[in-house]
């Protein structure tokens, strides 16, 4: 019996042609369906909800979003984590 196919962060990506950074961000801010397996991974059991979600927001103008990612980014590497 086959088990269904649960979509990681590079398949949510290809599908909504784009980076997995960028589907790791989303996921992280809960803006697009995502459930941590028991390994903590990202898991996505809707891929074509999860792609189609992450081109919405693509489409629309979130700047603040990824500003407010940078900045933390820019925290972190200064950091040294």
């Amino acid at each position: 019996m086959r088990t269904k196919k649960i979509a990681t962060v590079i398949d949510v990506a290809r599908a909504a042609s784009c980076s997995s950074h960028v589907v790791r961000t989303l996921a992280d801010r809960n803006l697009i369906d995502c459930t941590r397996d028991y390994n903590n991974w990202r898991r996505f059991p809707n891929l074509q909800k999860s792609a189609s979600q992450a081109r919405q927001i693509l489409e629309e103008d979130h700047t603040q979003i990824w500003s407010d990612a940078l900045n933390q980014e820019e925290a972190s590497q200064r950091s040294g984590s």
